[in-house]
């Protein structure tokens, strides 16, 4: 099938970082001909991938490309030449521009067929130390590996199939199949190297659709690798907060101030269920177009299709499962540190209590000592007695202080009984 992006001259700031960005660009290929009946493996750099690509001589080809996502945006040009060589629709690349992850795509013409889609998962890597404690790897947004494009903290795929429907079509040769991955995972490669090896391979020449088997089986490998990994994880907060449900005492600073994991965990699980979800719907769609009546009946590969989406419906249970685990923790984590709380105010309180009443205990000899220390009494010590007499000014300090405590005590009185009442009347229109 041509492709739609037609090749053109690089500009001249764009090829001068041409050698630095794709230094480290080879595409491992596998190809069937007729003079390797039996396949062959090669590696093509970007340079000489165009002559490759010229030649037309073979069944069956099989393109491992690295993925099509770059840190550069001055690449992109290099990016626009790649889909060139590689006969990319226009569709590809604005699905990839947008970080689409459940879309399939295909265009059918009398003699050809081409069909793409792209997967989009969350990076879950896991570490643990000799005690088996086990933590998230913290994976940077672009590694500093030759390949800057690749994006550690997610796995980008994308896949695109050009081939010929029948034999002895006007295709790139009777009955040939090229099958196009973007960062294909370990998981996916190692299935599509079993495909090779089996007799499916010819078959595939003419049935492009067979390709899908071995993709979405190593691509749920993957969405489940990512979810164990993640209920992993979770297991060990989860193990922390049920050790401080039986004894708050002993929770420490870190381990009762795990909101912050658990939000991320959280938001990884959504991540992981959007991805569950929509690998479902692009099998779905998948085996929808295979058992269309304009669609050649393959029973092997709608069998193989529909286990692979019933392995897939069960990691998004399993995911739904831990989703609703990580939420009953964020529950029980805040009940905890409300416990804890708890504690803490009652030990404030208790010790309130303790100062209250030795405030208390002392108050009486310190206000009898403060109203005879004070200027209202006089006294005398005439001739060996001791006499004690009331100032005028304790008559004075009667008059002013008493009225005023007791017309305080009236305000405060009459202040607590008008506020009863008010949420006496807001209570009952609540009721009714």
């Amino acid at each position: 099938m041509a492709s739609s992006w037609p090749l053109r001259p690089l500009p001249a700031q764009v090829s001068a970082t041409v050698p630095r960005i794709l230094a480290a660009w080879t595409f491992t290929v596998w190809e069937l001909s007729s003079f390797y009946p039996e396949g062959q493996s090669l590696e093509v750099n970007f340079a000489s991938l165009p002559t490759f690509m010229a030649n037309r001589d073979f069944k069956l080809r099989i393109i491992f490309a690295p993925p099509d996502a770059f840190e550069d945006t001055q690449a992109e040009e290099v990016l626009y030449q790649l889909y060139a060589m590689l006969s990319v629709p226009d569709e590809f690349k604005a699905e990839r521009k947008q970080s689409v992850s459940h879309s399939f795509g295909s265009k059918t013409l009398p003699t050809e067929t081409c069909l793409w889609f792209h997967f989009l998962c969350k990076n879950i890597d896991i570490k643990s130390d000799q005690k088996g404690k086990v933590w998230l790897r913290q994976n940077k947004t672009y590694g500093n590996k030759p390949n800057a494009a690749e994006d550690y903290a997610y796995v980008k795929s994308g896949f695109v199939i050009n081939g010929s429907l029948e034999p002895g079509s006007g295709g790139s040769s009777p009955g040939s199949t090229t099958l196009v991955c973007f960062g294909a995972t370990p998981n996916v490669r190692s299935r599509l190297d079993k495909f090779t090896d089996s007799a499916d391979k010819e078959l595939a020449c003419t049935q492009p659709y067979l390709f899908f088997a071995p993709i979405l089986s190593g691509l749920h490998a993957d969405l489940d690798d990512m979810a164990w990994n993640l209920n992993e994880i979770f297991a060990n907060d989860e193990a922390k907060l049920l050790t401080g449900a039986y004894e708050i005492t002993k929770l420490t600073a870190s381990d009762s101030n795990i909101f912050a994991s658990l939000h991320y965990l959280a938001k990884y699980c959504f991540v992981l269920l959007e991805t569950a979800t929509s690998l479902q719907l692009v099998t779905e769609t998948i085996i929808s177009q295979l058992t269309s009546p304009s669609t050649p009946n393959n029973t092997a590969l709608v069998e193989s299709l529909q286990h692979t989406l019933t392995l897939i419906q069960s990691t998004h249970l399993r995911l739904t499962t831990l989703r609703q685990r990580i939420k009953n923790a964020i529950t029980l984590a805040f009940n905890l540190n409300a416990d804890k709380d708890t504690k803490i105010m009652m030990d404030d309180s208790h010790a309130m209590r303790v100062i209250a009443f030795m405030t208390a205990f002392l108050l009486p000899a310190t206000a009898i000592a403060s109203i005879l220390g004070s200027n209202m009494f006089d006294s005398s010590d005439d001739e060996g007695t001791w006499t004690v007499r009331v100032n005028a000014a304790f008559w004075m300090w009667c008059v002013v202080a008493l009225p005023i405590t007791a017309g305080l005590v009236f305000w405060l009185v009459v202040r607590f009984r008008l506020a009863a009442g008010r949420k006496g009347r807001g209570g009952r229109r609540g009721e009714a």
